[in-house]
């Protein structure tokens, strides 16, 4: 009974997400910033509870991602909100032992940060974060020389811009 409540909750979830963004879809595809933010808050804040759960909430991820597809291909927003989605659903693939899910997660995520739009876009801090998780994902599944070269790379870039921003200060 358990299981097929948790099913039952995942489907109302899914559907009451798909009803949302469908009444969301013009404001999502002027490429609001804000209305993105709102909408992600919104799915994170009810899905909180449930996030250790992830066999539950592998089919709604999927249905979010999904959703972020369509208005991706429109709006530069959209791809960005699709990578930062791409990178939760990795970690949470990772942290719960599913490398295969994490790593084409990671894959569908290189995937999208390869538009050049999306460069301009993207924090710093999304980058290091994505690569961090991939050099995770990488070292999970025992490849330790790539994951030592994405974290050599990440310190000396880190490194770097640190000297930089000390030697603008003088």
């Amino acid at each position: 009974v358990g299981k097929q409540s948790m099913e039952s909750v995942s489907n109302l979830q899914i559907l009451n997400e798909i009803v949302e963004f469908g009444t969301q879809l013009e404001s999502l595809k002027s490429s609001s910033s804000f209305t993105f933010r709102a909408l992600m808050s919104s799915w994170y804040d009810r899905t909180s509870l449930l996030r250790d759960c992830f066999d539950v909430m592998e089919p709604v991820n999927a249905v979010r991602e999904s959703l972020l597809r369509s208005v991706a291909s429109e709006t530069t927003q959209g791809k960005l909100f699709l990578a930062r989605h791409l990178h939760r659903i990795a970690r949470n693939a990772r942290r719960n032992e599913r490398m295969e899910i994490a790593c084409a997660a990671m894959c569908r995520l290189r995937c999208v940060t390869s538009d050049h739009t999306i460069a301009s876009l993207a924090k710093r801090e999304d980058w290091i974060r994505w690569e961090f998780e991939e050099a995770k994902c990488l070292w999970d599944r025992d490849e330790r020389r790539r994951a030592m070269a994405i974290g050599k790379r990440l310190c000396h870039v880190i490194s770097r811009e640190k000297k930089s921003s000390s030697l603008r200060k003088y």
